[in-house]
């Protein structure tokens, strides 16, 4: 029979901002750190981030009178 024994240390941190204009204009951000000892000595920590964009076409004037749309929100993410 064989075996082993590891010990690994991980932690992690989670950031979000939002914001929304008059209910036409939003943006958020999000970011997420995680450190492991299985990362390496020279790089313990691991960022990840994500952005994104929001208009609500609906809510401007010139679509006011648009009748074919219900709702025309448009979105952008990275």
């Amino acid at each position: 029979m064989t075996g082993g024994e590891n010990t690994t240390r991980t932690i992690g941190w989670v950031g979000s901002f939002g914001y929304s204009y008059d209910y036409k204009y939003s943006v958020d951000f999000n970011i997420r750190a995680d450190g492991s000892s299985l990362f390496g000595k020279d790089n313990r920590f691991a960022p990840f981030w994500s952005a994104g964009l929001r208009w609500n076409v609906m809510k401007e004037s010139f679509m006011k009178n648009v009748g074919a749309f219900s709702e025309f929100v448009a979105r952008a993410s990275y």
